[in-house]
């Protein structure tokens, strides 16, 4: 789980960006890219009678925003016959964990991708409450989904780090990934 020795480039809008801290557990089907070094939890679950284990990195950038990404290890049948009723159920329950406002779905059935954006406050360094927008993307692989998120103060948004993190997710192996 160390970052890779070689940069991932990205042309995203005519603008390059490298990407210096690349990640993927052993066990994940994408990889993404983040701005600088992530911190990292790893930790182990039951799904269904199997132990399955579930790798966490976060980011918090300079101006009061974060990224971050959960990599879940899956029995292959989980990911294979995700459904859009299952996908967005998904999407729900971390609106709702997240008490996002006014959230909106989005569910990419070709790139087997489901995606929740909202509104939502936190306290910032400063102690000031301010308005943030939320975005969360789910990606299903054979063995794996990945759900990448990000917060930014809203009238930073987007922001390059945001536009960027999204579109370094990256397949591994076999997996296809369509914007």
């Amino acid at each position: 789980m160390q970052p890779a020795s070689q940069p991932l480039l990205i042309d995203l809008l005519g603008v390059l960006f490298k990407m210096p801290f690349e990640f993927a557990p052993v066990f994940a089907d994408f990889t993404l890219g983040f701005a600088g070094p992530p911190s990292l939890t790893v930790s182990t679950w039951n799904m269904v009678g199997q132990t399955v284990k579930r790798c966490r990195a976060e980011l918090s950038l300079g101006h009061s925003g974060f990224e971050g990404a959960e990599f879940h290890e899956t029995p292959g049948w989980y990911c294979d016959g995700i459904s859009e009723q299952e996908a967005m159920r998904r999407c729900l329950a971390r609106a709702k964990s997240e008490q996002l406002l006014c959230p909106a779905f989005e569910w990419n059935p070709v790139a087997k991708r489901a995606s929740v954006r909202g509104d939502l406050f936190r306290v910032g360094a400063d102690g000031a409450v301010r308005l943030f927008i939320a975005e969360a993307h789910t990606y299903y692989g054979s063995n794996s989904l990945l759900d990448a998120y990000t917060g930014i103060p809203a009238e930073l948004y987007p922001t390059p780090e945001i536009i960027r993190f999204f579109g370094s997710v990256r397949p591994l192996a076999s997996q296809t990934v369509h914007s």
